[in-house]
C-alpha cells in the first residue's frame, strides 16, 4: 500500500523536523556544559531552602535582607525544595526547558515580525501569489532560531540553572502576547500578566513594560478609526494592573525587608559604574558587530515587517542597553545580560535572510546574481558561526559525541566544588551555631547551616551601600570585625606555609588580613582546599578566632 504525502502536509512537517533538530543540538550542547554554574546561584538555593523549611525568605535565619534579585525564581526553587528535589540538578532542567521555549519563541516572533501569522507550525491560508513568500519566511525563521539555539552565551547560561532563560522566555512572550492583544477585540490585556511575571522574575523586569509604552503611544496616535478608543482602554487597564501589582509587591518588600529595592542593587551600584557598562557594551559589540549590522540593516532597509513588533523590539533594545550601561554591565562572562537582546537581534535579522533566500529561489533573477547572493549568504552564516557561536571545532565534536565538558574548564564550577568541600569539612569540625565570614558565600552557605557574614555586600547592607566604591571593590573591615566572626575563610594564590599566609586574592580580604585586630585575634588552620584554573592554583584557608 502506497502512502501519498500531500504537499501541504510536507510543508508543515519540514519546519517541525528542522526546528526539532535545532532543539536536539541545543540539548546536546547543554549536556556538554553540564558543569556550568555560578556561585551566586547557590545564594538563591539557600533562600529557597530556608523558605521551604518555614524559616522565611532569608539567607541567615532571623536576618531579613533581600540578597537575591530573582524573587519568582527563588519561589519556584522553594517549591522544588519542598518536594525534596535537588536544586543544583532540577534548576538546570528548568533552565533548559525555558531555553527550549525561548528558541520556539524566536521562531514564532520571526514569523510574526515578517507578517506571517502562524499557529504552531501551520501558517495561515494564503493564495498562490504569496505562498512561496511564506515558505521563505518560515525557512528564514528556522535559520535564525537555529543560530540562536546554538549560540555560546545562550547554551552556556541555559545549562547553569540560573533564571536567565526564564527571564528571556518571558521577555519574548511579552512580544508575542502584545501582538495578539493588538489583534484581539477583548478589552483585557493578556500581556499584563507577562509583565507582572517579568517584574517578579528580576528586579529590572518592570522596565520592559516602561519600554513598551512609547510603541503603544505611537500605535494609538497612528490609528484614526474606531479601534483607537479600544486600544486606549486596553492599555489603560494594562497600566492599572501592572502598576497596582508593582505597588503591592513593593509594599510587601518594604514590610518584610524594610527597603524598597533588593540589596543586590545597592551592592552593584557605585563608583561610576557606567564606565564599566560602556566597556561591557563595547566587548559585546566587538564580538557581535556582524549580527548588529545585519539586524540594523534589516530594520532600516527592509520595510515589509510588522511595524508594531519592530517598534517594540527597538524600544526593548535601546532601553535595555541603556540600563545595562547604567548599572555597569555584568562581571560574569559570556554576556549573560545580552541573551534576550541576542534573541531580538536574530529576529530582526530574519527578514534579511528571507530576502536573500527569496532572491536565490526566484527563477526570474539572473543566474550570476543568484550565485553571488548564495555565496554571500553562505559566507555570512559561516562568519557568524565562526565568530559568535562555539568557536572551537573540537567543542562541537565533543557535543555531537555526547562528551561532557570537564568542570576544570568552568571556573565557577571549580569555586563551587572547592567551597562545597570546605563546607562539608567545617560541618564536621565546628559547631553548627558558628558565624563564618567569607567572600564567596553561595555554595559555602548552601552546603552548610552556619551564619554567614558576607564580605562583598550581597547580604550585607553596610558594605553594599558604600556608593563611592564599585562592586567587588566594596568592603568594610571594621564592620566585619565588630561582628566578631568565629571563623574567617580567606583565599590566596600563594601556597600557605605552616606559619605563613600571603593574602593576594582580593583587596577586601587583604585589608582584613592586614588589620591589627585580625592579626591579634585570629590564627590559621593547617587544613586547606585548592583548585586550579588556567594554570593558577588558589587555596582556601580557614582562620579561627582565639
Amino acid at each position: 500500500m502506497s502512502i501519498l504525502v500531500s504537499k501541504n502536509k510536507l510543508i508543515n512537517i519540514v519546519p517541525f523536523v528542522l526546528l526539532s533538530l535545532g532543539l536536539l543540538i541545543f540539548l546536546l550542547a547543554c549536556r556538554h556544559f553540564y558543569h556550568a554554574t555560578a556561585d551566586d546561584l547557590y545564594i538563591s538555593f539557600r533562600y529557597a531552602r530556608n523558605f521551604a523549611n518555614g524559616d522565611g525568605l532569608v539567607f541567615n535565619i532571623g536576618d531579613k535582607i533581600e540578597g537575591y534579585s530573582n524573587f519568582l525564581w527563588v519561589i519556584i526553587l522553594a517549591v522544588l525544595s519542598k518536594l525534596n528535589l535537588s536544586l543544583p540538578i532540577f534548576s538546570k532542567y528548568l533552565s533548559i526547558i525555558f531555553g527550549a521555549l525561548s528558541i520556539y519563541c524566536v521562531f514564532l516572533i520571526s514569523n510574526l515580525y515578517q507578517n506571517n501569522s502562524i499557529t504552531f507550525f501551520k501558517h495561515s491560508e494564503a493564495n498562490n501569489s504569496n505562498e512561496f513568500k511564506m515558505h521563505y519566511i518560515i525557512l528564514s525563521s528556522l535559520v535564525v532560531s537555529f543560530l540562536f539555539a546554538i549560540s555560546y552565551p545562550f547554551v552556556y547560561w541555559s545549562a547553569t540553572g540560573m533564571e536567565t532563560t526564564f527571564f528571556t522566555s518571558l521577555i519574548l512572550a511579552s512580544l508575542i502576547i502584545q501582538h495578539y492583544d493588538l489583534k484581539s477585540s477583548s478589552i483585557f490585556p493578556k500581556a499584563s500578566i507577562i509583565f507582572v511575571l517579568l517584574s517578579l522574575c528580576r528586579v529590572e523586569g518592570i522596565v520592559f513594560y516602561l519600554f513598551s509604552i512609547p510603541a503603544k503611544i505611537f500605535l494609538i496616535k497612528s490609528k484614526r478609526n474606531h479601534f483607537n478608543k479600544l486600544y486606549f482602554k486596553k492599555y489603560f487597564m494594562e497600566f492599572c494592573i501592572i502598576i497596582s501589582s508593582f505597588i503591592i509587591f513593593e509594599l510587601w518588600r518594604f514590610y518584610y525587608y524594610q527597603d524598597i529595592i533588593s540589596n543586590t542593587y545597592y551592592a552593584k551600584y557605585g563608583g561610576m559604574q557606567w564606565i564599566l557598562g560602556f566597556k561591557y557594551m563595547w566587548a559585546f559589540v566587538s564580538k557581535y558587530y556582524l549580527l548588529l549590522l545585519l539586524a540594523g540593516g534589516s530594520v532600516f532597509i527592509l520595510k515589509n515587517s510588522n511595524t508594531f513588533l519592530k517598534h517594540l523590539m527597538i524600544a526593548y533594545l535601546v532601553g535595555y542597553i541603556g540600563l545595562i550601561i547604567f548599572i555597569g554591565g555584568d562581571w560574569m562572562w559570556h554576556f549573560r545580560y545580552f541573551i534576550p537582546l541576542i534573541a531580538m537581534f536574530w529576529i530582526l535579522s530574519s527578514s534579511c535572510f528571507a530576502k536573500m533566500i527569496q532572491i536565490i529561489a526566484n527563477y526570474n533573477i539572473k543566474y550570476f546574481f543568484k550565485v553571488g547572493i548564495t555565496i554571500i549568504l553562505v559566507l555570512l552564516i559561516g562568519f557568524i558561526f565562526k565568530n559568535t557561536i562555539i568557536q572551537n571545532t573540537n567543542t562541537w565534536k565533543n557535543v555531537l559525541s555526547l562528551k561532557t565538558k570537564k568542570s576544570s574548564f568552568c571556573i565557577e564550577a571549580l569555586i563551587v566544588n572547592a567551597h562545597k568541600s570546605i563546607a562539608h569539612y567545617l560541618n564536621q569540625n565546628i559547631p553548627a551555631n558558628s558565624t563564618l565570614a567569607a567572600n564567596h558565600i553561595g555554595s559555602l552557605g548552601y552546603y552548610s547551616q552556619f551564619t554567614i557574614l558576607d564580605m562583598v555586600g550581597l547580604i550585607n547592607p553596610e558594605v553594599a551601600k558604600q556608593f563611592n566604591m564599585r562592586f567587588h571593590e566594596k568592603y568594610h573591615v571594621d564592620n566585619l570585625l565588630e561582628k566578631k566572626p568565629d571563623y574567617v575563610l580567606l583565599t590566596t594564590r600563594t601556597k600557605p606555609q605552616k606559619d605563613e599566609f600571603i593574602s593576594d586574592y582580593w583587596i577586601g580580604e587583604t585589608a582584613l588580613y592586614n588589620h591589627p585586630t585580625f592579626q591579634k585575634h585570629y590564627f590559621k588552620w593547617d587544613e586547606t582546599r585548592q583548585y586550579t584554573f588556567a594554570g593558577q592554583t588558589e587555596y582556601l584557608v580557614v582562620f579561627e578566632r582565639k
